[in-house]
């Protein structure tokens, strides 16, 4: 069995990575809404549709830490200890490697090949177009992602978010009871205007990552307390 969190030299059963679940759920909801299609900000949305994932699987690694393998748990493990968010601890490759074990006990693949896909669209936008030289001339590669993927991706992003929540229901501490609860408590930060994302959110923003939320908390709330009963 592995090894349990410690939080200022106190030993914690894998619940305690409940509050870093949540500010995860936060933020991939909030990206999420970042997402959506705006035809002057196709930029930002690709780097947001990017961070929605990436935060969905931050979610899952903490909900569904019995999954973790041994070298990511002490990632992890290394970051509560003092009471710190582990996040900037764990990298993407990281996160992919998790993605692609929890495939072996049910997650749909789905969920890893938009995780992959959503990076290389991001490094697009972060480091292309890519310069390279071929001895005789400059290579300008402008055609590595396009518009229509970002948008083939975009649609896809309920059906994730859906099949990881669901797959985090069956597989999660405690009989996955932790991520209604959280689902739940993430309300806080779109709905009161004193909070983080009060102050960095649009409001149309703030209400579609709201709406987006209750309707993933409605879906694990189904999954655990009546499915389960």
């Amino acid at each position: 069995m592995a090894e349990g969190f410690r939080i200022a030299g106190k030993k914690m059963t894998d619940s305690a990575l409940y509050p870093w679940a949540l500010a995860s759920a936060g933020r991939s909801f909030l990206f999420y809404a970042q997402a959506q299609p705006g035809s002057d900000r196709r930029v930002l949305s690709a780097i947001a549709t990017y961070y929605s994932l990436f935060h969905l699987s931050m979610f899952l690694a903490f909900v569904c830490p019995n999954f973790l393998s041994e070298t990511l748990r002490k990632k992890i493990a290394k970051g509560v200890e003092l009471g710190e968010d582990p996040s900037p601890k764990v990298s993407h490759r990281d996160l992919v490697q998790f993605l692609r074990g929890c495939v072996a006990h049910g997650l749909s693949e789905s969920v890893v090949d938009a995780v992959v896909y959503a990076q290389r669209l991001r490094n697009f936008i972060n480091y292309g177009p890519r310069v390279s030289w071929t001895g005789e001339t400059i290579f300008v590669n402008t055609c590595e992602a396009s518009c229509r993927e970002l948008a083939q991706l975009r649609d896809q992003l309920d059906q994730v978010f859906r099949d990881a929540l669901v797959w985090a229901c069956n597989n999660g501490s405690d009989d996955g009871i932790w991520v209604p609860v959280i689902l739940d408590q993430a309300n806080v930060f779109f709905s009161k205007s004193d909070q983080y994302y009060g102050d960095w959110c649009t409001d149309a923003e703030a209400a579609l990552a709201g709406s987006f939320r209750a309707s993933m908390f409605a879906i694990a709330q189904q999954k655990v307390y009546s499915e389960k009963a």
